[in-house]
């Protein structure tokens, strides 16, 4: 059974061409009040969904703040590589579990402060220490 992907609302030509309109008819600022509903009356495209189009056409070509088209492509990619990396770790750690124990040498806090303790702390107290 495969899946198949909902038919879109508005064809890519029709969002293109709606966007291109609108942003410049906001470059202009006699026509910009207004902009937007003027042309979503005139191309009948609901009025979210062309400011939608219009604020991430307005972030990729630099105009306004926010995140990009491609910076979401990336971030998505990096995302599910990290995911993938994760679900790597946790299934050699379980590997491993059921091979047996962890190692017992493993540091601990307390082996770390006891070496320190000896290497460190003494040699520095017994150096100020006067007799």
């Amino acid at each position: 059974m495969s899946v198949m992907a909902a038919p879109r609302k508005y064809s890519l030509e029709l969002k293109e061409r709606a966007t291109r309109m609108a942003v410049e008819a906001r470059q202009d600022p006699a026509s910009r009040a207004g902009a937007i509903k003027r042309i979503d009356d005139r191309l009948e495209v609901h009025p979210q969904a062309l400011r939608t189009w219009v604020k991430q056409a307005e972030i990729d070509g630099g105009l306004r703040a926010g995140t990009t088209t491609e910076g979401r492509r990336v971030r998505k990619y990096v995302k599910v590589k990290t995911r993938e990396n994760v679900r790597a770790k946790q299934q050699r750690l379980q590997e491993q579990a059921r091979r047996g124990p962890v190692d017992p040498e493993s540091p601990t806090i307390d082996m770390y402060l006891r070496r320190w303790l000896a290497e460190v702390f003494d040699p520095c107290l017994s150096a100020h220490t006067r007799v």
